[in-house]
């Protein structure tokens, strides 16, 4: 199976999303690059839930914002399109064809929410397979439609093909017992290897010998048999039921604990965020801040302004100009030549009508009335005269406010100095207003219900771990107790049979029906144990490969290889062969190394082929470690699905480059104004852009990120 598309809409972030993925055989790679908290994880779901349908997810499908707001009843419809190949064989003639066939796999829900968001009901899921031939699109019918996503990648391999790199440390982790990892190496190896298939088998048979004891002649030791069959069988049935019980326990506190582990991060983030009454303090702080700030840049403009109008500015100008004015003033003063201002004098005369000389300015009579006429003549025609009067007059009994000094040029060091503290007020000003703008995102994303809701499900959720490890250590000393006495039935099984009379015919279909049980036994280990050593040399060959180590040429060498007993323990091989310790004695790349080696050799040896769908795969690793393994991943996989964050992409840019048939961006709105530079145009939702691992645009262009290429 490849994929080649899928399309999203109304999954949660999803709102209306379409990614394509490469099947080039060559550029085998598909990048997804996206920080935590875009809808990685969703976009996973998502394509799960496509396949498989809602039995598969815990959580609702509808989008987690924006219309859970709403008042009124809504109904949302989720849908998830997925377009892939795969290969089917076919026999004519006693001929196998292998042809490739492409559908679209088509799966809708409608959740009708009302209450704000609080209620909602979902609809069964209504899902359509569609086949593209030559002659156009045709439906599959519905009865064969999970047959055939069974045989392309049957539902029990979903967490080996679909990995979270961090869940997949499970296998190792150091917080889970040896017994709780076992289980789950178990049921992978189990679920990649179809080995449950065979143990059903030998479930049958074990119930067909229980009837046929029932057919004994009970007068020759039929009864006894029988009775000894039951107790044998009951307790191998309790022992199975009660390790399935024991498994289902195990699962249950494994999926428990990622989810306190995801409450305890949302808490954290929560916590994070700051309390939001002291954050409203913080707030008006800040606006108290800006606004003092502002006025502080009100005072320095006006001191820029007023130093631009200074006498001391426009002595620095025009200096040497005005020395040279007032000498020649200071040589018509001597000579008695300095221009006065006469103007007003004719003015201040005709206001009181007499002239200087004595005579009458009365404009009511003819002779006065002529000197006023006169009079006004001259002072129209010397007005521009009598104004530059004025200035030299100003000029000349003022020199020393116009002189040029040594003291003349302080204006420029005033200004400097003013122009300095205009631009660090400026630059603070810009600063408390961006630190506002933090703080109201997230003050808006400040949710005192919301912390307590999270608190209340880690306390629940906590509570249900400890109930849970109470029931595994009861349940385990019982099995451990059951297992020690099913020796004990099976040996009076075996000593009633053989006093069972030799021409009995019920008798002799119970032995064969034994001896076939004891086959499939056989079988079953042979297979168990060969199929244990394929995975495990695989994964032995691949973890070498991936932390660049070599037995041969470094036996000095702190990991000499890994192995997968026969008990599902992996194990860690130091030099000559020491165990090493998964959880204490390997760092993270190495320990992330071993979990993904043992996938990929799941993978290999199942023959099954499928794209590996793998979010944060290079998680603690870097250099040619991380490198190396990002090869493996690529060699080993038919078709590679990575989500990669920025950090996990630094280092390996070269080999993304030279594998990756598509790579593109995901992005959540609502990181914007803390993560995201750019105002995005909606809210509440992941979007996708174009860019690869060494782009930027005005979608995903963050305010932590350096060295990106910007593409317009």
């Amino acid at each position: 199976m490849k994929l080649i598309r899928a399309s999203f809409k109304n999954f949660r972030l999803l709102r209306d999303i379409t990614i394509d993925f490469s099947v080039d055989e060559e550029k085998k790679l598909t990048v997804i690059r996206a920080e935590n908290g875009t809808g990685k994880t969703t976009l996973m779901s998502a394509l799960i839930w496509g396949l498989y349908g809602s039995d598969v997810l815990k959580d609702k499908l509808y989008p987690l914002s924006m219309v859970e707001d709403a008042k009124e009843t809504t109904d949302i419809e989720t849908e998830v399109r997925i377009d892939f190949l795969t290969e089917e064989a076919t026999t004519r003639h006693s001929k196998t064809i292998v042809s490739e066939k492409h559908y679209r796999l088509v799966r809708k829900a409608i959740s009708t929410v009302s209450n704000g968001g609080k209620k909602h009901v979902q609809s069964q899921d209504d899902y359509t397979l569609l086949e593209s031939t030559h002659s156009g699109t045709q439906p599959v019918p519905r009865s064969q439609i999970n047959s055939i996503i069974e045989r392309t990648l049957p539902k029990h391999l979903k967490d080996i093909y679909f990995t979270d790199g961090d869940a997949a440390l499970t296998f190792i982790e150091s917080n889970a017992s040896m017994s709780e990892k076992r289980i789950r190496v178990k049921k992978a190896i189990e679920s990649l290897l179809s080995m449950k298939e065979l143990e059903s088998v030998i479930k049958n048979l074990k119930a067909i010998k229980i009837t046929l004891a029932k057919q004994i002649d009970n007068t020759d030791y039929g009864a006894k048999l029988l009775e000894a069959e039951k107790k044998h069988q009951n307790n191998e049935e309790w022992i199975q039921g009660s390790v399935e019980e024991l498994n289902d326990f195990i699962e249950s506190k494994s999926n428990l604990d990622s989810e306190l582990k995801r409450l305890n991060v949302k808490i954290e983030n929560q916590l994070k965020l700051g309390d939001k009454s002291s954050l409203g303090d913080e707030l008006k702080k800040i606006e108290r801040q800006i606004d003092r700030t502002r006025d502080e840049l009100k005072k320095a403009v006006s001191a820029q302004c007023d130093i631009l109008n200074s006498k001391s500015l426009a002595v620095s100008l025009i200096g040497d100009q005005l020395t040279s004015a007032i000498e020649k003033l200071n040589t018509m003063n001597a000579k008695d030549k300095f221009p006065m201002q006469f103007i007003p004098v004719l003015k201040h005369a005709m206001s009181e009508k007499e002239c200087l000389c004595g005579s009458s300015l009365d404009e009511n009579i003819p002779e006065g009335k002529e000197k006023r006429t006169y009079m006004e003549k001259i002072i129209n025609d010397c007005q521009a005269i009598d104004i530059l009067n004025k200035r030299a007059s100003d000029l000349f009994f003022t020199p020393d406010h116009y002189t040029k000094k040594d003291t003349s040029d302080t204006w420029y060091r005033d200004y400097d100095s003013n122009l300095a503290s205009s631009f660090n007020q400026q630059a603070t000003l810009q600063e408390h207003i961006e630190t506002k703008k933090q703080k109201d995102a997230k003050f808006l994303e400040l949710n005192d219900d919301l912390l307590n809701t999270y608190r209340e499900q880690a306390r629940i959720t906590s509570t249900k771990i400890k109930e849970i490890d109470r029931e595994v250590a009861v349940l385990t000393e019982e099995i451990k107790f059951k297992k020690e006495n099913a020796q004990a039935l099976k040996r009076d099984v075996e000593s009633c049979f053989s006093k069972v009379g030799k021409n009995n015919k019920a008798g002799g279909k119970h032995l064969l029906t034994d001896q076939l049980q004891t086959i499939y036994e056989n079988v079953f280990d042979v297979i168990k144990t060969t199929e244990l050593e394929k995975v495990s040399d695989k994964m032995n060959d691949i973890f070498l490969s991936m932390i660049g180590s070599n037995s041969g040429l470094n036996p000095n060498g702190m990991m000499q290889g890994c192995r997968l007993t026969p008990e599902f323990d992996i194990q860690v091989l130091g030099p000559k062969n020491q165990m090493l310790n998964p959880d204490t004695e390997l760092n993270g790349a190495s320990r992330r190394a071993i979990t993904l080696s043992f996938i990929l050799a799941l993978t290999k040896v199942s023959n099954v082929i499928a794209p590996n769908i793998i979010d944060t795969p290079l998680g603690m690793t870097s250099g040619l470690v991380k490198q190396s393994i990002l090869r493996n991943l690529i060699h080993q996989g038919s078709q590679i699905i990575m989500f990669l964050t920025y950090d996990e992409i630094k280092g390996v840019e070269d080999i993304i480059d030279e594998y990756s048939g598509k790579t593109v961006t995901l992005s959540f709105t609502g990181h914007y104004p803390t993560m995201l530079k750019n105002e995005p145009q909606t809210q509440g939702e992941s979007i996708l852009c174009e860019c690869n691992h060494s782009q930027c645009c005005s979608i995903c262009e963050r305010t932590d990120q350096r060295n990106m290429q910007y593409r317009g």
